[in-house]
């Protein structure tokens, strides 16, 4: 063998010899193809222009797989693209170009002929081309003399919306006198109203001002004439009650739809119920009607057909399902007793002032003096009456109110419609029998009654007022002090009467008033009763009445010394002291009862946080509400809150606290029970500089049924050590005060002259 040859074969691995041991390396496993791969050129292209794309034959790693040898089948989701034609791959690989036509996001896919798993795809962005044609188009058929719409676009060759044209356009007509719009600027597509005057099949022409072959027409639009050739219905609800009218407009309409406004025929109403109440022959005015009404009494889908009395062939109708009545019925049940000479049923209402997202945001509580009365089925509205039965009489005093009168009490919102009530202050005792009725709105009306028996009671006896307790007597001074009691209008004038020894030339009348010039000082024991127009007798009130000498006199001193504390009396006719400071401005939380019977100070329980330059506001549940003040030496205000109830001598937070810190603020009792708190400063000044110093405009007030403060309206001025008394008329007077603590060097203080006046009702 040649030496060459043999150190060939030598070096490939070929073993010459048998035995010599060795092993040939078998060649590696071909590639199979499990995916094509389509890759375009780019991922965007302009339609109508060609472009490339290749496409691979690969293993799940992407590898080329060469020996791939199959048909490929091309698809797109552009059904106007141009694709290749089936085609083999060369060595796996092949390049092929494709057309796209239609604008937006298109796909390209290639798939194995044979083996449908054997595929891959990619994804294009494919642009609108330049503008070829503008396409114009419009509803036909319209009315000539009224206002249509044509759209023009701006499409490229394959019909897309070329959206970079910006050019401007010119309109015309076939219609010579025709109303079109001025030449307008078109960013790719507009819409123009135009008015067209002559009858038949018309169209508008839009051309670019700059390259006239560049424009579009509508196809032929048919123009028709404002004639009536048709009526229709507006406003039908589509159901209804038997009984209940609806109300519906009849429009005499064009062949495009539009009013017929030159229309003015008579109308005649039929029904394919035989017992509808239906509206007269009516005139179309301008060609319309509407506030015509109808009722239909035969459950079933009923029609409403309105013709023209002269032109049977204008005519129109309309459908609506007809469901009965349901029965009418009473749903507030049997009216509550009441008693003579008081507002009937006063009753607490909570009622919505303020509606958010999730329903109701702001309650507010009230009292309703009426009875609301209820019904359901039937047609709505209600209208309510009522009469004595046979043998008796209506209460006097009481009336029945329908729905919307201002005497019946809220209800859900606070402005929602009033419901029907029974309202009145009764005058007369007894046991009334009434007959109750409930008329409904359906034509014709359905009618409920209902016999009740209402009662008015005596109200209850009177109460001697406690508070204020008759003051001193001075020995030697005119003295006059009048009783008052509890009870209503129709329990007055009350008969007084008193027991006890009273001080010397003193004397008590009938009417109520201790009266005379005391000669002998010292503590007498009396009671007071109080008799209603119907002897009704109060429980005997006890006072021990004090004449003292003319002048000051000492009593006893309380158990710490204390500065810019409050002082409250109670119910009991005891006197709270509650917080201050001592010399050194270190605010106390200690607080002590005195007791004017006995002239001495007791301790009471301590409040919750150390207070000064706060308030003391009695309650007229007998509690005492303390709000605000400083706690500590920094001087800086606390909203903290709490209440001191005199039944266990403690004090505990109230549910939240104020909205603002305060200090040298106001809190006001007002009629409905709740406190007003005014003003104030955000630091309690009570000598030493302070920079931080500012007056508060803000108010809040305080709900003892919550035990929650809520802000109200702002004063007009920012003030602190102001006055607030509340008047007669439940308004209260807000005087004075200063706009910074007066004294404090900066920022300078400035007294107030000025007033103003706060209304809770507002």
């Amino acid at each position: 063998m040649n030496r060459h040859l043999f150190g060939f074969l030598a070096l490939c691995g070929v073993c010459l010899l048998d035995g010599c041991g060795g092993t040939s390396t078998p060649p590696p496993p071909p590639i199979v193809a499990t995916q094509l791969l389509v890759r375009p050129a780019t991922s965007t292209t302009a339609a109508g222009t060609v472009m490339q794309f290749m496409v691979t034959a690969a293993n799940g790693s992407g590898t080329l797989a060469p020996s791939y040898a199959g048909t490929v089948h091309f698809t797109s989701s552009d059904s106007q693209a141009v694709l290749p034609a089936d085609s083999k791959l060369t060595n796996g690989t092949a390049s092929f170009s494709v057309t796209f036509k239609t604008a937006g996001g298109e796909s390209l896919s290639a798939t194995d002929t044979l083996a449908t798993s054997l595929a891959g795809s990619a994804d294009i962005i494919v642009n609108a081309g330049p503008a070829a044609v503008l396409s114009v188009t419009a509803t036909s058929p319209a009315t000539v003399l009224i206002p249509f719409n044509i759209s023009v676009n701006a499409v490229d060759a394959y019909a897309n919306l070329a959206t970079s044209y910006a050019g401007t356009v010119h309109f015309t007509s076939s219609d010579p006198q025709a109303v079109l719009p001025a030449n307008t600027a078109l960013n790719g597509s507009g819409n123009f109203s135009v008015i067209l005057k002559m009858l038949g099949p018309q169209t508008v022409t839009a051309t670019d001002t700059l390259t006239a072959s560049l424009k579009g027409s509508t196809s032929p639009i048919n123009m028709v004439s404002n004639a009536a050739t048709h009526l229709s219905f507006s406003g039908n609800p589509g159901s209804s009650l038997t009984r209940q009218a609806f109300g519906f407009t009849v429009i005499a309409m064009d062949a495009a739809n539009n009013t017929s406004t030159g229309y003015g025929g008579t109308v005649h109403f039929t029904s394919s119920d035989a017992q509808a109440k239906l509206p007269a022959n009516t005139t179309l005015a301008a060609g319309s009607s509407n506030n015509l009404s109808a009722t239909l009494e035969t459950v079933g889908t009923q029609t409403l057909i309105a013709t023209d009395i002269s032109s049977a062939a204008i005519s129109g109708s309309s459908s609506l399902t007809v469901t009965a009545a349901p029965d009418l019925t009473i749903t507030s049940g049997a009216p509550p007793a009441g008693a003579v000479g008081s507002p009937y049923n006063p009753h607490s209402v909570r009622y919505c002032v303020f509606f958010g997202l999730f329903g109701c945001h702001t309650f507010r509580f009230g009292i309703s003096d009426s009875f609301p009365l209820a019904a359901s089925g039937g047609v709505p509205p209600y209208t309510w009456s009522w009469g004595p039965a046979p043998g008796s009489s209506l209460p006097p005093g009481l009336f029945v109110a329908n729905p919307g009168n201002f005497h019946c009490g809220v209800i859900g919102a606070f402005n929602s419609p009033k419901p029907a009530c029974i309202y009145g202050t009764s005058t007369q005792l007894g046991t009334f029998n009434v007959v109750l009725t409930v008329t409904d709105g359906g034509s014709p009306v359905a009618q409920t009654p209902t016999n009740y028996t209402i009662t008015i009671n005596l109200p209850p006896p009177p109460v001697v007022n406690t508070m204020p307790p008759p003051p001193p007597a001075v020995q030697n001074l005119a003295y006059s002090f009048t009783f008052t009691a509890v009870g209503n209008a129709a329990q007055q004038p009350f008969t007084w009467k008193e027991s006890g020894a009273l001080p010397p030339n003193l004397g008590f009348s009938n009417t109520g008033t201790l009266s005379g010039t005391a000669t002998q000082t010292g503590t007498f024991p009396i009671s007071i009763t109080a008799t209603d127009q119907f002897n009704q007798s109060s429980v005997a009130s006890n006072f021990n009445f004090e004449v003292i000498a003319h002048g000051f006199a000492t009593t006893g001193s309380m158990a710490t010394a204390r500065r810019f504390h409050s002082a409250t009396i109670l119910g009991t006719g005891k006197v709270l002291i509650a917080g201050g400071e001592d010399g050194g401005a270190t605010a106390y939380a200690s607080a002590e009862l005195y007791d004017p019977s006995t002239g001495t100070f007791s301790a009471t329980g301590d409040m919750t946080a150390p207070r000064v330059g706060h308030t003391a506001t009695l309650l007229a549940n007998g509690k005492v509400l303390i709000t605000g003040g400083t706690s500590d030496v920094s001087e800086a205000a606390t909203a903290s809150a709490e209440l001191y109830d005199p039944a266990t001598g403690t004090f505990t937070a109230t549910t939240g606290g104020m909205t603002a810190a305060r200090a040298s603020h106001t809190a006001t009792l007002l009629n409905n029970g709740r406190v007003l708190v005014t003003g104030g400063d955000v630091i309690f000044f009570n000598g030493v500089q302070n920079p931080t110093i500012k007056s508060l405009a803000s108010a809040e007030i305080f709900d003892p049924n919550t035990g929650k403060f809520t802000a109200t309206g702002n004063m007009t001025a920012a003030r602190e050590s102001h006055t607030a008394t509340a008047l007669n008329d439940g308004r209260v007077l807000i005087a004075g005060g200063s706009d910074g603590a007066v004294g404090n060097t900066s920022p300078v203080a400035t007294p107030l002259a000025s007033a103003e006046l706060y209304n809770p009702a507002t």
